[in-house]
Protein backbone atom coordinates (compact mmCIF):
# COMPACT_ATOMS: atom_id res chain seq x y z
CA UNK A 1 0.00 0.00 0.00
CA UNK A 2 1.16 3.78 -0.48
CA UNK A 3 1.51 5.89 2.22
CA UNK A 4 -0.04 9.09 2.14
CA UNK A 5 3.61 10.92 3.25
CA UNK A 6 6.95 9.92 2.86
CA UNK A 7 8.85 6.98 4.55
CA UNK A 8 10.24 9.95 7.02
CA UNK A 9 8.39 13.11 7.74
CA UNK A 10 9.95 15.92 9.72
CA UNK A 11 7.35 17.42 11.34
CA UNK A 12 6.00 21.02 12.09
CA UNK A 13 7.87 23.35 14.32
CA UNK A 14 11.06 20.99 13.53
CA UNK A 15 14.18 23.66 13.15
CA UNK A 16 17.79 22.88 12.21
CA UNK A 17 18.81 21.55 15.68
CA UNK A 18 17.18 18.54 13.48
CA UNK A 19 20.03 17.04 11.18
CA UNK A 20 19.11 14.24 8.97
CA UNK A 21 23.26 13.53 8.03
CA UNK A 22 24.74 10.47 6.02
CA UNK A 23 21.04 8.43 5.47
CA UNK A 24 20.21 6.42 2.19
CA UNK A 25 16.59 6.58 1.35
CA UNK A 26 15.27 3.69 -1.19
CA UNK A 27 12.61 2.00 -2.36
CA UNK A 28 10.34 5.08 -0.65
CA UNK A 29 6.23 5.32 -2.11
CA UNK A 30 3.98 7.49 -0.81
CA UNK A 31 1.75 10.44 -2.46
CA UNK A 32 3.80 12.82 -1.62
CA UNK A 33 7.44 13.04 -0.76
CA UNK A 34 8.00 9.42 -1.41
CA UNK A 35 11.58 9.28 0.49
CA UNK A 36 11.00 12.25 2.70
CA UNK A 37 7.97 14.38 3.40
CA UNK A 38 8.81 18.25 5.04
CA UNK A 39 5.60 19.04 7.15
CA UNK A 40 4.90 22.92 6.62
CA UNK A 41 6.59 25.30 9.50
CA UNK A 42 9.91 22.56 9.35
CA UNK A 43 13.12 23.88 8.88
CA UNK A 44 15.15 20.82 9.12
CA UNK A 45 18.77 20.60 7.98
CA UNK A 46 19.12 17.43 4.95
CA UNK A 47 22.80 17.23 4.11
CA UNK A 48 24.87 13.74 2.68
CA UNK A 49 21.47 11.94 1.90
CA UNK A 50 21.04 9.36 -1.36
CA UNK A 51 17.70 8.90 -2.46
CA UNK A 52 17.58 6.17 -5.14
CA UNK A 53 14.49 4.82 -6.72
CA UNK A 54 11.74 6.12 -4.45
CA UNK A 55 8.35 7.60 -5.93
CA UNK A 56 5.53 9.55 -5.46
CA UNK A 57 2.00 9.40 -6.70
CA UNK A 58 1.51 13.24 -7.31
CA UNK A 59 4.91 15.23 -6.51
CA UNK A 60 8.69 15.02 -4.30
CA UNK A 61 9.40 11.19 -5.63
CA UNK A 62 12.11 11.91 -3.26
CA UNK A 63 11.19 15.01 -0.86
CA UNK A 64 8.14 16.96 -0.79
CA UNK A 65 8.50 20.27 0.68
CA UNK A 66 4.83 21.32 2.13
CA UNK A 67 3.99 25.30 2.05
CA UNK A 68 5.54 27.28 4.71
CA UNK A 69 8.17 24.88 5.18
CA UNK A 70 12.00 25.99 4.95
CA UNK A 71 14.10 22.70 4.86
CA UNK A 72 18.12 23.29 3.79
CA UNK A 73 18.59 20.58 1.56
CA UNK A 74 22.84 20.19 1.09
CA UNK A 75 25.11 17.94 -0.36
CA UNK A 76 22.37 15.37 -1.63
CA UNK A 77 22.18 12.86 -4.69
CA UNK A 78 19.10 11.74 -6.05
CA UNK A 79 18.92 8.65 -8.79
CA UNK A 80 16.36 6.64 -10.90
CA UNK A 81 13.60 8.18 -8.80
CA UNK A 82 10.00 8.12 -10.71
CA UNK A 83 6.34 9.44 -10.54
CA UNK A 84 3.87 7.25 -12.23
CA UNK A 85 2.28 10.98 -13.20
CA UNK A 86 4.02 12.77 -16.25
CA UNK A 87 5.71 15.97 -15.07
CA UNK A 88 5.93 15.50 -11.55
CA UNK A 89 9.57 15.96 -10.44
CA UNK A 90 12.24 13.95 -7.93
CA UNK A 91 12.14 17.32 -5.56
CA UNK A 92 8.91 19.40 -5.17
CA UNK A 93 8.98 22.69 -3.27
CA UNK A 94 5.65 23.87 -2.85
CA UNK A 95 5.74 27.92 -1.70
CA UNK A 96 8.52 26.55 0.17
CA UNK A 97 11.22 29.00 1.62
CA UNK A 98 14.05 25.74 0.76
CA UNK A 99 17.54 26.32 0.37
CA UNK A 100 18.92 23.50 -1.91
CA UNK A 101 22.59 23.72 -2.59
CA UNK A 102 25.22 21.48 -3.53
CA UNK A 103 22.70 18.75 -4.93
CA UNK A 104 23.64 16.21 -7.84
CA UNK A 105 20.48 14.67 -10.02
CA UNK A 106 21.39 11.96 -12.55
CA UNK A 107 19.17 9.59 -14.50
CA UNK A 108 15.95 10.25 -12.68
CA UNK A 109 12.90 9.28 -14.71
CA UNK A 110 11.27 12.64 -14.12
CA UNK A 111 11.74 16.43 -13.57
CA UNK A 112 14.82 17.10 -11.33
CA UNK A 113 13.05 20.48 -9.03
CA UNK A 114 9.63 21.39 -9.54
CA UNK A 115 9.43 25.05 -8.04
CA UNK A 116 5.24 25.56 -7.42
CA UNK A 117 5.64 29.23 -5.92
CA UNK A 118 7.76 30.94 -2.93
CA UNK A 119 11.66 32.22 -3.13
CA UNK A 120 13.04 29.42 -2.75
CA UNK A 121 17.37 29.55 -2.83
CA UNK A 122 18.33 27.30 -5.28
CA UNK A 123 22.20 26.49 -5.50
CA UNK A 124 25.86 24.99 -7.11
CA UNK A 125 23.52 22.10 -8.26
CA UNK A 126 23.71 19.48 -11.12
CA UNK A 127 21.14 18.00 -13.04
CA UNK A 128 22.14 16.06 -15.56
CA UNK A 129 19.70 13.19 -17.53
CA UNK A 130 16.70 13.92 -15.78
CA UNK A 131 13.52 11.99 -18.16
CA UNK A 132 11.05 14.95 -17.87
CA UNK A 133 13.74 17.70 -17.43
CA UNK A 134 15.55 19.87 -14.87
CA UNK A 135 14.50 22.63 -12.67
CA UNK A 136 10.42 24.24 -13.59
CA UNK A 137 9.51 27.28 -11.99
CA UNK A 138 5.57 28.00 -12.12
CA UNK A 139 4.16 31.24 -12.84
CA UNK A 140 4.27 33.59 -9.86
CA UNK A 141 7.11 31.90 -8.03
CA UNK A 142 10.38 33.83 -7.39
CA UNK A 143 13.82 31.04 -7.08
CA UNK A 144 16.79 32.71 -6.45
CA UNK A 145 18.43 30.54 -9.19
CA UNK A 146 22.51 30.36 -8.95
CA UNK A 147 25.24 28.48 -10.47
CA UNK A 148 23.25 25.61 -11.28
CA UNK A 149 24.79 23.10 -13.97
CA UNK A 150 21.47 21.52 -16.27
CA UNK A 151 22.05 19.80 -19.02
CA UNK A 152 21.55 16.82 -21.24
CA UNK A 153 17.37 16.51 -19.84
CA UNK A 154 15.16 15.28 -22.25
CA UNK A 155 12.69 18.08 -22.14
CA UNK A 156 14.37 21.10 -20.86
CA UNK A 157 16.82 22.21 -18.61
CA UNK A 158 15.21 25.21 -17.34
CA UNK A 159 11.53 25.95 -17.82
CA UNK A 160 9.50 29.26 -16.73
CA UNK A 161 12.61 30.29 -14.67
CA UNK A 162 13.93 34.06 -14.64
CA UNK A 163 17.26 33.46 -15.35
CA UNK A 164 19.52 36.39 -15.21
CA UNK A 165 22.26 37.17 -17.43
CA UNK A 166 25.69 36.61 -14.84
CA UNK A 167 23.82 34.44 -12.19
CA UNK A 168 25.89 31.61 -13.35
CA UNK A 169 23.25 29.36 -14.55
CA UNK A 170 24.55 27.11 -17.51
CA UNK A 171 22.40 24.41 -19.43
CA UNK A 172 25.61 23.05 -21.83
CA UNK A 173 27.56 20.19 -20.77
CA UNK A 174 30.37 21.25 -19.21
CA UNK A 175 34.16 20.91 -20.74
CA UNK A 176 36.89 19.38 -19.00
CA UNK A 177 40.48 19.72 -20.09
CA UNK A 178 43.50 18.10 -18.84
CA UNK A 179 46.35 20.99 -17.63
Amino acid sequence: ATRSRGVATIPPGADTTLVIDGFSFSNGSATRGGALYVSPGASAIIRNVKFNNNQADSGGAAVYCAPGSSPRIRGCFFTVNRVPVPKSPVVTLDNSSAEVSNCTWRDNLTIGIDILGGSPDVFNNILFRCDRGGIRCAPGSTPILDHNLAFGNDDFDFSGCALVPGDGNISEPPLFCDL
